[in-house]
């Protein structure tokens, strides 16, 4: 276990116990409200987490599957990219964490000129059968890409899962050329779904290691020389066989039982595969890395 009793934000000592379930304990800092666990898993454990058993809440065991999940999940990328072309329509677009690379699909579909980064070998592999060599298999930093390279970075349900936001956002920003956008989805501490579920809410597990609201996004981001543009609820598609792949894995009291009667009537027809959009407790926040003026005096 890695310990944790500063906080990344604001470097605060003062941290207090939120909630505690089966083995997380969630606390929050008691100056800026940046809540997060503590202690974390340590870097073995980490690793562990992204192995191909990962991807299971996916759904993915099945060949079919893969497919329908990459409808799922280019249904959702496409309704971002809408987004960003009200602010910038083309250029070189990392995704950080992209997994299986269907953001990249839907960003290539628009002429973008697509990049990815991906911890997971497993799902690396997969986004270089479609992708090439643009998708490198590694950690960010060891990627070693140009000061500002990009136009546009994306992390979708990444920044939660990093040990050290700071400097992740950090090396994020020197990537990003001046005026070039960011664009960050990450579950929400403020969003309806948490206030009800409180300490079930289905966000809080062991390989989310912070738990950000609006507030404390803003701030993270206006620290590291970021205008924040945007700040919306995420809507993202789904349908009833992957949520109830992910139910299965991410367990909720009362909701998982519901779901495992349901499979024997929606599992296997059309009324399972049909797509709907909904709020899943996350916001996407776009931001516009600033000019840095230089000292001349």
């Amino acid at each position: 276990m890695l310990l944790n009793t500063n906080c990344n934000l604001c470097h605060s000592t003062s941290i207090k116990p939120l909630y505690s379930k089966a083995d997380l304990n969630i606390v929050k800092c008691g100056s800026c409200g940046l809540t997060f666990l503590s202690p974390f898993p340590d870097e073995e454990a980490i690793k562990k987490l992204y192995s191909e058993d990962y991807y299971l809440a996916w759904g993915i065991q099945e060949p079919k599957n893969l497919e329908l999940v990459r409808s799922i999940k280019m249904a959702t990328f496409r309704r971002e990219l809408e987004h960003l072309r009200k602010y910038v329509g083309s250029g070189k677009i990392l995704d950080i964490g992209c997994a299986m690379g269907f953001f990249l699909e839907a960003a290539r579909e628009s002429n973008w000129d697509v990049y990815g980064v991906e911890l997971s070998t497993y799902a690396a592999k997969i986004a270089q059968q479609t992708l090439g060599q643009k998708i490198y298999n590694g950690a960010l930093e060891a990627a070693k890409f140009e000061d500002g390279f990009f136009e546009v970075v994306v992390m979708s349900d990444l920044l939660e899962h990093v040990t050290d936001p700071a400097s992740f956002l950090t090396e994020v920003m020197r990537i990003i050329k001046p005026g070039g956008l960011l664009m960050i989805v990450t579950p929400n501490l403020e969003s309806l779904s948490a206030k009800i579920m409180r300490r079930h809410w289905n966000h809080f597990n062991q390989e989310h290691l912070y738990y950000f609201s609006p507030g404390t996004i803003s701030r993270f981001l206006k620290e590291k020389s970021f205008e924040v543009l945007d700040v919306y609820p995420a809507v993202k598609a789904f349908n009833y066989i992957y949520i109830s792949s992910q139910l299965k894995i991410h367990r909720v009291p009362i909701v998982t039982p519901i779901i495992k009667l349901l499979d024997k009537i929606l599992l296997n027809n059309s009324i399972g595969q049909a797509l709907f959009y909904a709020y899943a407790g996350e916001m996407s926040v776009l931001a516009r890395k600033t000019e840095i003026k230089q000292d001349v005096s």
